[in-house]
């Protein structure tokens, strides 16, 4: 076995990684399974070689094919030769075989190698709605515990704490909640952090272990996407053992960061971040449990990719629940198509397809948190919708902002994926410069001020995010001025930096190599006196320099001491012994140079992100509120579209000609037909509708849900008039589905949904219940229906929810009579009938009346259905 296959084996055995790939030369070979696995996936020849199945893929393609294997669920390993030949040779193990280690890992989660130049124009991101070319895919590495709560049975309630990290863009998301037998809340979480990668204990509960498996079955994303990995490790067992990791990771990093910022000013290490003075500790203080259990494993595990710098800066760190948010339960963001259609699994005819206009990959994946989470802080909400609105009407006289916007976020490249790759230390000098000039052309596109309210916006979202672009500009133009972007554009790290006594070893390195070449020029005319050749001149061929390519003729009267490298039929070529010497010496040098230059670079940016990380992610925060800002802008400016009128507390809803959104953009009917509607205060509380099938019920009452969670977003709805107090959930059971992978009829999934839907409304809720109980014969299904509806219904008001139940029980009609004492109203989606002539038709004959269906919500109960 050669080498290279007892690399492979030794790591292979360790299990290390899943799929491991060599560097030789220019190609990287799989070995044995990896090898049949490469072949599979990447459609690539496998062959055996030196008695194991090999598979070869070029060097300078490894980033298309690695994205490939971890999409389809492999950690893939890449080993490379970490010595290099001159400085090798000088060493004390010269005569060793090259050191070879394993140098990069990859998972989907872990994938950080990308940054993007325009995702509004890139053709993949058309084709691939949620892959890696879709920017604002989550693609997160979540880790999960739990505990046990009692309840009936281990499995009937447990704690769970979860660390969420997407590491594209440095963000990291915490969590610790109570769940039930179903998981729901569990289930909701997934939904919104779309993990590609699960990071799971050794024991989980059996309904937990449910949950995953059926996620792991089914891919992330929709048709052709990633599919999830679940890896088992080792998470701390108690609080005090994850205590220790955590607070031992950040003395260590607080270490390392003190020791990068030695030359740094007074004044910019007192302003480097969080770390610097020891914040970070006193945050992890502050972590649920569960949650610092989870992180402690998270942050083992990202040690093996080098990307725990995601976890030094506090201001990466948020919470998954905020009072200020409404939580989409997973049920509602599929119900309502919020981010896929329920046709095909893609973007197109969902709610973020619609909202969804942003220019920069950043602004989407804001918008995208936004559409999950909407607002029910009635200031909040105010200054988003205030700032749709200035942007509507262009701006201000001395801020026209709606007319500049466009200019200023076209083509800039995906500025928080650069930025993160800067703090990992995966970047290269021209993504350095690319980042660097961005951020220097937004920088001086508005004045700097002092206080937002300098500027003069009545939105004070919008003035913010306008007064932290150009806070950037001085910490940016001192980098710019720091380095040749001419070396930077050509990824130069040897010329990289304008003033040599930055790094001075990088001159002596150059010092070095131009007294060889001096030395070596000298030694040239030596020889030319003593061979009597005044126009003999140093030659290079096939990579091989200084070599003195003497006449076959004149060859045999060289120096027995020149050493023959090579021979035409004309031509002799030598290396003199002083040439070999000063060779040896250049290129150690060289090699050096090329050390010590990534070395010099590494530090050039550990610098940038420990004095100014903060800064610069403002000022990319500012750009993407701006650019998730005009997106809602062009969507307010479609024909038909009205801001929203929010009020306070559990008042009336109201809306006017209103539509569906999806459903009208997509004009698959034509003009979509506008309807009325109220809820609440001179109102009833509760819709019972009814209608043919195909009349429109459950279209009219998703666009109800559609309009709120719209309007609580900031957006404008499609609507003549919507009047609506804050919501702090949409509730939603419709459709009737079993889910057979986590052994759930349809009539346990409506359960099991109905269930959530009682135990959780408040009185600021809107429920939908579409057809509940289909899901079993007709008797019982109007039992349950009717105990849910009075449940619902027979509250006291500070616990009723608004309601919205569409059925086909007409014995439900009762309950809307006054003298039920319920508030609910009975409404209908009319149908015009024409029976036409039955002549000649059987008594039996199946046959249809004319059926006119017309759209439109009407008083009482339908006459049938």
């Amino acid at each position: 076995m050669d080498p290279c296959a007892g690399h492979w084996s030794k790591r292979t055995c360790a299990g290390t990684v899943s799929t491991l790939a060599r560097q030789v030369g220019y190609k990287l070979k799989f070995y044995g399974d990896d090898a049949r696995i490469a072949s599979r996936e990447l459609s690539i020849m496998c062959f055996p070689e030196k008695n194991l199945m090999t598979a070869m893929i070029p060097v300078h393609r490894l980033h298309i094919h690695v994205r490939r294997l971890i999409s389809a669920g492999y950690k893939v390993g890449v080993v490379r030769q970490t010595e290099t030949r001159a400085l090798k040779a000088a060493s004390a193990n010269a005569s060793a075989p090259f050191a070879r280690e394993l140098t990069a890992l990859y998972t989907a989660s872990t994938w950080v190698d990308d940054l993007s130049s325009d995702a509004s124009s890139s053709a993949a991101a058309v084709h691939e709605e949620h892959g890696f070319s879709n920017p604002a895919a989550q693609r997160s590495l979540l880790a999960i515990v739990e505990k046990s709560e009692g309840g009936n049975g281990r499995d009937d309630r447990v704690a769970v704490g979860l660390i969420a990290v997407q590491a594209a863009t440095g963000s990291v998301t915490y969590d610790q909640f109570q769940d039930g037998l179903t998981r729901q809340e569990l289930e909701t979480r997934l939904a919104h952090l779309q993990p590609a990668e699960v990071l799971r204990p050794s024991r989980l509960t059996h309904q937990t272990e449910k949950m995953i498996r059926f996620l792991a079955s089914t891919q992330v994303g929709g048709p052709a996407q990633t599919r999830l990995r679940v890896e088992e490790v080792e998470m701390p067992r108690t609080y005090d053992e994850a205590w220790r990791t955590v607070s031992s990771f950040y003395e260590a990093a607080l270490s390392t960061e003190r020791r990068s910022t030695q030359g740094a000013s007074p004044s910019a290490a007192s302003d480097s971040d969080a770390l610097n003075r020891g914040k970070l500790l006193s945050f992890a203080k502050t972590l649920p449990h569960l949650a610092l259990v989870a992180l402690a494993g998270t942050i083992a595990h990202l040690e093996k990719f080098g990307l725990t710098n995601v976890f030094r800066i506090v201001t990466n760190f948020s919470s998954f629940a905020s009072r200020s948010q409404m939580l989409l339960t997973g049920t509602t963001l599929h119900n309502l198509e919020i981010f896929r259609n329920s046709d095909d699994g893609r973007d197109r005819g969902s709610l973020i397809w619609l909202l969804d206009r942003c220019k920069t990959a950043f602004g989407k994946r804001l918008l995208r948190k936004w559409v999950a989470r909407p607002l029910n802080d009635l200031a909040a909400l105010s200054d988003r919708t205030d700032a749709i609105e200035a942007l509507v009407a262009g701006g201000t006289a001395e801020h026209p902002i709606a007319s500049r916007l466009p200019g200023l976020l076209q083509g800039l490249p995906d500025l928080e994926k650069g930025l993160a790759r800067l703090s990992y230390g995966r970047s290269q000098p021209t993504e350095l410069a690319t980042v660097l000039l961005s951020l220097l052309r937004v920088s001086h596109e508005f004045e700097q001020v002092q206080d937002a309210n300098e500027l003069g916006i009545k939105s004070k979202l919008l003035a913010e995010a306008v007064a932290a672009l150009p806070r950037a500009r001085s910490a940016v133009k001192e980098a710019t001025n720091a380095i040749s972007l001419t070396a930077a554009r050509a990824d130069n790290k040897q010329d990289l930096f304008v003033d040599p006594e930055r790094f001075p070893i990088l001159q002596e390195c150059r010092d070095l190599i131009t007294s060889c070449e001096i030395e070596l020029r000298s030694h040239l005319l030596e020889i030319r006196k003593e061979t009597r050749m005044p126009r003999l001149e140093f030659v290079t061929v096939s990579n091989i320099s200084n070599l003195l390519e003497i006449r076959v003729a004149d060859a045999k009267k060289m120096p027995a001491t020149w050493l023959r490298i090579s021979a035409t039929q004309k031509f002799v070529r030598f290396h003199t012994p002083q040439t070999i010497k000063l060779l040896k010496e250049k290129d150690r040098a060289t090699e050096t140079l090329e050390k010590e230059a990534n070395a010099a670079y590494d530090t050039f940016v550990r610098e940038l992100c420990a004095r100014h990380y903060t800064e610069l992610r403002n000022t990319i925060s500012g750009l993407a509120t701006l650019d998730a800002c005009l997106s809602l802008a062009n969507v307010a400016a479609l024909p038909g579209y009205r801001r929203p009128v929010f009020h306070d507390g559990d008042g009336d809803l109201e809306l006017k000609g209103f539509r569906h959104p999806m459903s009208e953009a997509l004009a698959v009917l034509g003009d979509y037909v506008p309807n009325d509607v109220s809820l609440g205060g001179n109102s009833a509380m509760g819709i019972l509708l009814t209608g043919s099938n195909m009349g429109g019920k459950s279209s009219t009452v998703r666009a109800i849900a559609l309009i709120i969670i719209m309007a609580q977003i900031g957006s404008y709805v499609p609507a003549d008039f919507a009047h609506l107090p804050l919501h702090d959930a949409v509730l939603t059971r419709m459709g009737a589905s079993d889910e057979l992978a986590k052994g759930r009829s349809t009539f346990m999934v409506e359960m099991a949904e109905t269930k959530e839907i009682v135990s959780s409304a408040t009185n600021r809720s809107l429920c939908i219940l579409d057809e509940l109980g289909r899901g079993t014969s007709t008797f019982d299904g109007t039992a349950v229906a009717y105990a849910v509806l009075v449940n619902l219904m027979s509250r006291e008001a500070s616990r009723r929810p608004k309601l919205l139940f569409v059925t086909h029980f007409h014995a439900l009609g009762s309950l809307a009579e006054p003298h039920s004492g319920l508030s609910i109203r009975a409404m209908h989606m009319a149908v015009l009938e024409n029976e036409g002539d039955r002549r000649g038709r059987g008594i039996d004959d199946p046959s249809p009346s004319d059926v006119t269906f017309l759209y439109k919500l009407r008083d009482g109960l339908a006459s049938k259905s």
